[in-house]
C-alpha cells in the first residue's frame, strides 16, 4: 500500500467478517466479506535484473542449485542458491533464493460473486481505523 499513511494497528479479522479490500495499489477498492484464511509458504527472490519478490509459491521454483538436494521441497532452499523461476507470464527468470516465511492470506468475496486473495495490509475490517485515502476511494467506487 504505497503512498498511504498508516493510521493504528491492525485488528483481528476472522471468516465472515465484512472488510474493505484495496487492491491494484489502490486502483479499486470494494466492500467484502472473508470466506476463507490459510497460511501460505512463500518465498524472496533477488531476480537477477535487480528485482525481488517476497510472495513466490515454492512451486514456482522450477530448478535450484542448492548443493544438498535433500530437503529443498516446500520451499526450503539454501540461501543465496540459485533458482530458475517461472513468473506469470509463463517465462523462466534467474535469481537468488534469500529465505522463506509463512503469510496469511485472506480469500474476499464480493456481492457478485467474484473474489480475490489477499495479505492482511489490504483489507481492513470493522475495528480497523480506515485512512481518508481508503474511504475517499471506497466511495468514488460505490
Amino acid at each position: 500500500m504505497k503512498g498511504l499513511v498508516a493510521v493504528g494497528p491492525l485488528m483481528d479479522v476472522n471468516l465472515g467478517d465484512a472488510v474493505i479490500a484495496w487492491m491494484e495499489s489502490g486502483a479499486r477498492v470494494q466492500q467484502g466479506r472473508v470466506e476463507r484464511i490459510v497460511l501460505r509458504t512463500q518465498l524472496t527472490i533477488d531476480f537477477e535484473d535487480g528485482s525481488m519478490s517476497d510472495n513466490t509459491l515454492p512451486g514456482d521454483i522450477v530448478n535450484c542449485s542448492c548443493i544438498r538436494r535433500k530437503g529443498c521441497s516446500d520451499g526450503r532452499h539454501q540461501p543465496g542458491s540459485r533458482v530458475k523461476v517461472r513468473w506469470n507470464d509463463g517465462e523462466l527468470y534467474d535469481g537468488y533464493y534469500r529465505c522463506i516465511l509463512k503469510a496469511v492470506e485472506y480469500t474476499v468475496v464480493f456481492n457478485d460473486g467474484t473474489f480475490t486473495r489477499l495479505p492482511r495490509a489490504d483489507i481492513y475490517g470493522a475495528n480497523d481505523a480506515i485512512p481518508q485515502e481508503v474511504r475517499r476511494r471506497l466511495r468514488k467506487f460505490e
